[in-house]
């Protein structure tokens, strides 16, 4: 599926018509590379918050030039998965559950808690200024995105740590 799936969405964006043959080579060679360097880079730095910054910093010129909402997301929800990761491994230290109901509720829970959040993020905003493509409506979406996904990985995971304390009382 890993392998497969790219390909097959690759294909299909050139077929569409949405994207040349060389964005979505260049798009494949750039996951490869990622495959590659990400792991090696785990591998070698244990620092969560040095390896985090790396990343972060490779991320963050995009801000001054890139104009898509696609980068604007991808780059909120990384500082939001960072932050939120940082949080869990700190404070919550969440462990994986074996039964698969509670696996169940825990997803099921995590999609509905991210499409809650990302509704109410854009109730204080026009729905035209939020697809106007503007610079201030991109960054918007990238804190809108960064606060869903730290929610999702920092804060929620600890709503299942209170009630495993909740279940032994």
């Amino acid at each position: 599926m890993a392998v497969v799936l790219p390909l097959l969405v690759g294909f299909s964006r050139i077929i569409v018509g949405a994207h040349y043959p060389t964005d979505v080579l260049a798009g494949l060679a750039l996951g490869v590379f990622a495959m590659v360097v990400v792991p090696a880079l785990e591998s070698k730095i244990k620092n969560s918050v040095l390896l985090y910054s790396i990343f972060l910093i490779t991320a963050l010129p995009g801000l001054f030039y890139c104009k898509s909402s696609d980068y604007y997301t991808a780059v909120g929800l990384l500082i939001g998965f960072m932050g939120g990761t940082l949080l869990e491994e700190k404070a919550v230290r969440f462990e994986n559950e074996k039964r698969l109901v509670y696996i169940l509720l825990r997803v099921i829970g995590g999609v509905a808690v991210y499409f809650v959040i990302n509704k109410l993020l854009k109730l204080p905003f026009s729905s035209d200024f939020l697809a106007s493509g503007s610079y201030a409506a991109l960054l918007i979406r990238c804190v809108r995105y960064a606060v869903v996904a730290f929610v999702d990985f920092g804060i929620y995971p600890m709503a299942f740590r209170y009630f495993e304390r909740a279940k032994q009382i």
